[in-house]
């Protein structure tokens, strides 16, 4: 059960099928861990920005979403996949 609902959340590269990426929210979201972006840390997709670092301005701003995405010029769902992922680690 464990393999099938992960099947659908990592990339395999289609020379060596070796796992490439894994997308911990599922495909669509928002959230990848790629050993070629941000050293290999959760990242948002296409971004690049590790969501550790967005949590942790997500926090310092009160726990406002606009300061984010201002500052590293997020959508307000790319924010919250972030914010959503690192609670989920925390718990």
């Amino acid at each position: 059960d464990v393999i099938r609902e992960l099947a659908h959340q990592i990339d395999f590269d289609k020379q060596s099928d070796l796992a490439r990426r894994w997308y911990p929210l599922g495909p669509e979201g928002l959230v990848v861990l790629d050993p070629f972006l941000s050293f290999g840390r959760p990242a948002i997709i296409g971004k690049g920005v590790a969501t550790a670092i967005a949590f942790d301005f997500f926090v310092a701003e009160g726990r406002k979403v606009r300061p984010v995405c201002r500052w590293f010029d997020l959508t307000k769902n790319e924010v919250d996949a972030a914010v959503r992922f690192e609670e989920q680690l925390a718990a």
